[in-house]
């Protein structure tokens, strides 16, 4: 029996991966696991961003080999590229690939070794052992070097994720933008993007089968069409992410659309504008600030400044009434002061985010910020300044919450479940905080105008007001 799991650690992109792999294991003939059965196959789609990220990847790996010892490990993704020699060596690692060759080439070619019972490197693919016993995995009709259409393209194509609510769709891949800090560019240096027709094809496709909300994900996305990441190289002739969303919005059926992750200065008065247009667009956005000192974001290599980030928030609240910012930030880089942290403290406080994600710096291997080691910030400054961050985050978020209190908002609903005889809906809202209140089974992957009541903590309480039904409004 040919039966695999899939493990993903890492970033919205990395989950959307993960469903490409699942496509061609499944075209392949292989069954995913459930939850008791025992693997033939377990595929890692890994991630090395952070120091934790790495190590939790790492670990992953040897607890796989303890747990199912008769399996094969494919390790895939960004740690493959700095996988340690214990990894390398490990006799159940039967392939390792990074983004620099394809993952799904890499994988493509793994398979069809083990098919046909061949060992070797093709040119330009990774790590790989072909020492598996013929036709062990693959069906014996399965004709080498047929290449899907999903490979066809520059970059690795997106499909849906499991979850029928909500289907997530990469568009854009690699970076090279060169933060000071960030290892990216070493494991997906290549940017590059899917053609417009492609996107719009799977689109339709994902929105057909029943996928309500699609999320566009990329590495950079708003440098989605470019040959680039670097502002100050961009092409200026034309906004291809803005006509992209224009022709995303007149799908028939979609009900929502989500951006993963945008740049400060991504928001040019025409993203602004097509984003403000429609109200399938989810409010929210996710902008990383990193730090809030402009002496910070200079030596993190950040292209732009304290006072570009808050003047695009401010853009963006004007143009999206209760519009949702979420952000990354990493506290502790070598050579942060006190007054720095302070002024990212303030900038904060100024941007009124929803959610903030809090990250001690990391140092990466091959990255400059790795080599100040003379400006590392110690560890109980360190732990401080993380306290003080999550005490203000904290605060931020219930701020945000507050104004919801009494409000109707939008909610698809992505679980129900039945507790004590009463069923229970709860589903994301446009503003992308948890909305639970009570329902029945069949307002599952339907959107719902709830009224919040109770704004204490996340999931947030409502009562349902009316549910939607593509464009007619019901009554509950």
């Amino acid at each position: 029996m040919r039966i695999y799991k899939i493990y993903t650690i890492g970033c919205k992109v990395a989950q959307a991966e993960a469903t490409e792999l699942r496509q061609m294991l499944d075209r392949f003939g292989f069954i995913e696991a459930s939850h008791k059965e025992t693997p033939d196959l377990c595929l890692i789609n890994s991630c090395a961003v952070t120091l934790t990220a790495a190590g939790k990847s790492r670990r992953l790996v040897f607890k796989l080999a303890r747990l199912y010892p008769h399996c094969q490990i494919v390790l895939l993704g960004c740690y493959a590229t700095v996988a340690e020699p214990a990894i390398r060596e490990n006799p159940q690692v039967a392939l390792i690939a990074d983004h620099r060759q394809g993952i799904l080439a890499a994988l493509e070619h793994y398979l069809s070794q083990q098919r046909s019972g061949k060992s070797g490197e093709p040119s330009g693919s990774g790590d790989i052992r072909g020492d598996t016993p013929n036709n062990t995995y693959i069906k014996p009709s399965f004709t080498p070097n047929v290449k899907h259409k999903f490979l066809q393209s520059p970059i690795d194509q997106s499909f849906s994720l499991q979850s029928r609510h909500r289907a997530f769709l990469k568009v854009q891949d690699g970076c090279n933008a060169g933060c000071t800090y960030c290892i990216i560019p070493h494991l997906r240096p290549n940017v590059s993007s899917v053609a417009e027709t492609e996107v719009l094809e799977q689109a339709r496709r994902l929105v057909a089968e029943g996928h309500q909300e699609l999320v566009l994900t990329g590495i950079f996305l708003g440098a989605y069409g470019k040959t680039t990441t670097r502002k100050s190289r961009f092409d200026t002739s034309g906004q291809p992410l803005v006509q992209l969303i224009d022709n995303l919005l007149k799908i028939k059926d979609l009900g929502r659309l989500r951006l993963s992750s945008l740049e400060p200065m991504d928001l040019t008065r025409e993203l602004l504008k097509i984003l403000s247009s429609s109200n399938k667009i989810a409010g929210h956005l996710h902008l990383p600030l990193q730090a809030g000192s402009d002496r910070v974001l200079w030596k993190m290599g950040r292209q732009y400044r304290s006072e570009n980030f808050l003047a695009a928030v401010q853009a963006a609240r004007s143009m999206m009434p209760n519009l949702a910012l979420t952000t990354d930030i990493i506290v502790g880089f070598p050579g942060e002061t006190e007054d720095d942290f302070l002024k990212t403290l303030e900038v904060s406080e100024k941007s009124e985010f929803m959610k903030i994600h809090i990250f001690p710096f990391s140092p990466r291997p091959g990255t400059p910020a790795a080599e100040w080691t003379d400006l590392m910030i110690d560890s109980p400054t360190m732990k401080n300044r993380l306290a003080k961050l999550n005490d203000l985050e904290k605060h931020l978020a219930q701020r945000f919450r507050n104004q919801f209190a009494d409000q109707t908002v939008r909610v698809l609903v992505e679980k129900v479940d039945r507790q004590d005889g009463i069923w229970y809906c709860q589903g994301r809202a446009d503003q992308y905080f948890m909305v639970r209140f009570d329902g029945r089974p069949e307002l599952d992957n339907k959107f719902c105008q709830v009224k919040i009541i109770d704004t204490t903590a996340e999931p947030l309480i409502g009562e349902l007001t009316a549910e939607k039904d593509k464009d007619k409004e019901l009554d509950p």
